[in-house]
């Protein structure tokens, strides 16, 4: 664990053992101030791209503008834009000659300005500004996510109790957290198995294949361990925050997968991605395969990743035809039917979903040397 994760834990406890003496109406307000002063601490630029998106964010849609298309337009086009733009210049800082730490939480906070917006323009949200600063500074959701909704956040915020039967099962979750991130991810998997894996003899597929799984391991530790560590921080809190992960290495399929990891973005993908393009166009394929694209550029700007979301916008599709077909014709019925079924998919889909990684690295590789 770094000092970073290490401090980031110290505010993380204190604040869910600090908020207590203070009377429940303002528990939530401390948190925000807490958040805000730990952002600024450990990145100012952090603190005040997301201060002034929020109040941006806010002032746009609590505005009387005449024509409400505009402005949610002018709202994601700004937070689209605010976003490809950072994550440009992290990439790319050391080509133009210019250097930016890195801005804690983008990804998350885009998405839930997004959801934001939209949410109120569909009439399901009233304008809070104070709310709304609870909502995105939000201490235990401020680093790693996940992606929490609006409405649920604001049904809790003034309703909370510390829950005591909870209590011990929030610590166990944390544990379970930290376990992956620190001993299974960074130790196992980096200390121990990535030396030993760099020392045996094998050809060049054979090593890029444990490699892609050792590397999708590790991002499901690290990934799943600090969603763990967040929800279980939220239950002291008084919070209790979406899942985003859901056993994901037992899924039957492809669409089975994506409904189980990282479910937050998936599920913010499919509403505010998948459905608008879907009845815009009508037509399945380009709809998925711009959510899929859409939750590459996510992680991050740049070739590998589009391919990889093209990649599983096509397996996806493969899928679906299949299950389509399976249903029409009787042996595909027997076949899907039999005992060995279930497992024989599950290994099928963790192994298109390893190889998606190899794919595409080669894809993006031979476009750049082209």
């Amino acid at each position: 664990m770094t000092d970073f994760h290490l401090y980031h834990f110290i505010w993380l406890m204190s604040s869910a053992l600090g908020i207590w003496f203070f009377p429940i109406r303002y528990q939530a307000d401390i948190i925000t101030l807490v958040t805000g002063l730990f952002l600024t601490i450990y990145s100012p630029l952090s603190a005040l791209l997301l201060f002034t998106s929020s109040l941006l964010v806010y002032g746009l849609v609590a505005s009387k503008y005449r024509s409400p298309y505009v402005t949610v337009l002018a709202g994601i086009i700004y937070c689209v834009l605010q976003f490809l733009l950072i994550r440009g210049l992290e990439i790319y800082q050391y080509h133009i000659g210019i250097q930016i730490p890195t801005v804690m939480g983008l990804a998350y906070y885009t998405c839930r300005h997004i959801h934001y917006i939209i949410e109120v323009f569909q009439g399901h949200i009233e304008p809070d500004f104070r709310q709304y600063l609870r909502y995105q500074f939000f201490l235990p959701a401020i680093v790693a996510g996940p992606i929490h909704r609006y409405a649920n956040f604001h049904r809790q915020c003034n309703r909370r109790r510390l829950d005591k039967a909870k209590v011990s099962k929030a610590f166990e979750k944390i544990l379970y957290g930290y376990v992956k991130i620190v001993v299974l991810g960074n130790y196992l998997l980096l200390v121990i198995i990535e030396p030993w894996r760099a020392t045996i003899e094998m050809n060049g597929l054979m090593n890029l294949w444990l490699k892609s799984i050792q590397d999708w391991t590790y991002l499901y530790l690290q990934f799943s361990g600090w969603t763990d560590v967040a929800i279980g921080f939220a239950v002291l809190m008084g919070f209790k925050l979406e899942e985003n992960f859901n056993k994901p290495l037992l899924a039957r399929n492809l669409i089975d997968f994506w409904q189980r990891w990282h479910i937050t973005l998936s599920s913010w993908c499919r509403d505010y991605v998948f459905k608008p393009v879907m009845a815009y166009t009508r037509k399945p394929l380009l709809a998925t395969c711009t959510a899929m694209v859409t939750m590459g550029i996510w992680h991050e700007l740049s070739l590998y990743y589009i391919f990889w979301g093209l990649y599983h916008a096509i397996g996806i599709a493969i899928v679906h035809k299949f299950t389509k077909l399976a249903g029409n014709r009787n042996y595909l019925k027997w076949l899907t039917g039999c005992r060995v079924w279930t497992p024989f998919a599950r290994v099928l889909t963790l192994n298109y979903i390893v190889l998606g990684g190899l794919v595409a690295s080669l894809a993006s590789k031979l476009l750049e040397t082209a």
